[in-house]
């Protein structure tokens, strides 16, 4: 029955409201059904909205206390600061300074850090230094060139015979697998963009104890300082 009656509903008339007469326009505007929705629900809302507020003033506890009175004052019907004294404000304010500069020194060494590790980083990917000593070898003292690392010592040997096995150095080929660079091309950048999230973070902390220090040596008067003035 239900699918009949929706059926018989698209083959219905649309009726509609009928459009004000000319002659009634001098008695004013013609309310619709729409119109008068629209007003009945914003008038109910408000009428709850006062039932509710009713219901809370009647709930309300005399005793009721919340720590911002402490620092409010009601004058003429309105809410105001009360004026803090001036050397609370200076206690407190340099105590954030000092919590301020604390965490800055923080920052600073886990920025010292990264950077210390980024360096080691770099260096890796340079060649080692090297430097040339010329060795006098053979019954005619020949000059010969011989490269010396930063590690090894630059003193020439005494001994004309040629070095053992084990002394001698070896160049094995690099084999470095690709996922390993990509790998640690992957940290490195991990490291950086963590280093300039820090700076970041260092720079912010900065500009507040700066600020702060600003405030601390001019401090501003507020407009309300004439209410805050009654007790």
């Amino acid at each position: 029955m239900g699918s009949l009656a929706k059926t018989n509903k698209a083959f219905q008339r649309l009726h509609r409201e009928r459009h004000q007469p000319d002659s009634r326009k001098k008695f004013g505007f013609l309310e619709k059904k729409k119109d008068y929705k629209t007003r009945a629900l914003d008038h109910q809302k408000k009428v709850n909205t006062i039932k509710l507020l009713k219901e809370k003033v009647a709930n309300k506890n005399p005793n009721e206390f919340y720590f911002h009175m402490m620092n409010s004052q009601l004058v003429d019907g309105k809410h105001f600061e009360k004026r803090k004294d001036t050397e609370n404000v200076k206690e407190i304010e340099d105590k954030n300074i000092k919590f301020l500069n604390w965490r800055r020194g923080i920052e600073l060494k886990k920025i010292e850090k990264l950077q210390s590790q980024l360096h080691f980083i770099d260096v890796d990917d340079k060649p080692a230094n090297k430097r040339i000593i010329f060795k006098e070898e053979g019954p005619k003292r020949k000059l010969k060139a011989i490269e010396v690392k930063p590690g090894e010592s630059s003193k020439p040997s005494q001994s004309n015979d040629s070095p053992k096995l084990d002394q001698l150095p070896i160049n094995l080929p690099s084999k470095v697998n690709k996922k390993m660079l990509a790998k640690l091309a992957k940290d490195k950048n991990k490291a950086y963009t963590r280093l300039m999230n820090e700076i970041e973070k260092e720079k912010l902390l900065r500009n507040l104890i700066e600020k702060r220090d600003f405030k601390l040596q001019k401090p501003r008067k507020s407009k309300m300082d004439k209410f805050n003035e009654i007790d």
